[in-house]
């Protein structure tokens, strides 16, 4: 409720300006970035804001292959769109890290997005999906952000346009 918000490095590290437009359409030019991982493709955001909605956070310590999972994001361009899956595996990537391999559709633009689970909890962050195959879609664990929470702000939004940055492909 205080304007942290999480979304993918890669949606964000080419920008030349940052604005956030939260579901009311109410937008938020004055962008802070709090911290951000380019090996595990998230970035952690900060808008001046009191009382704006939020999500609960998960453990995705918990998530196990089979569970149902529920997609939200902005596939090209239509938002609050959602789809349904089950969680296919969980996976180590090149970069040592874990990753959610779910089923649940997601297309171009719904990088950012949430994965959760039955209780409406956020278990992962949608980043990217396979496309020499099908139903390959996979989402960075939560748990990965909430240990980037609790920290000041690192970068002013002019200040991370600045940084050069490349996310590394997933595979």
């Amino acid at each position: 409720s205080s304007g942290i918000i999480v979304t993918n490095l890669h949606v964000i590290e080419d920008a030349a300006d940052i604005s956030i437009r939260i579901h009311a359409n109410e937008r938020y030019d004055d962008v802070s970035v709090i911290d951000f991982d380019e090996t595990k493709d998230i970035a952690l955001l900060k808008i001046e804001g009191f009382d704006l909605p939020t999500v609960k956070l998960g453990n995705s310590n918990a998530v196990k292959s089979g569970q149902d999972v529920f997609a939200i994001g902005t596939p090209l361009g239509y938002e609050q769109t959602v789809s349904r899956g089950i969680v296919s595996a969980i996976r180590m990537m090149d970069g040592g890290f874990k990753t959610i391999q779910t089923d649940a559709a997601i297309s171009p633009g719904s990088s950012g997005g949430g994965l959760f689970n039955d209780s409406a909890e956020l278990i992962a962050v949608l980043a990217a999906y396979r496309t020499d195959g099908q139903n390959l879609n996979f989402a960075i664990p939560i748990n990965y952000v909430r240990g980037m929470m609790g920290q000041p702000v690192k970068y002013s939004e002019a200040e991370f346009t600045k940084l050069s940055l490349q996310t590394p492909s997933f595979g």
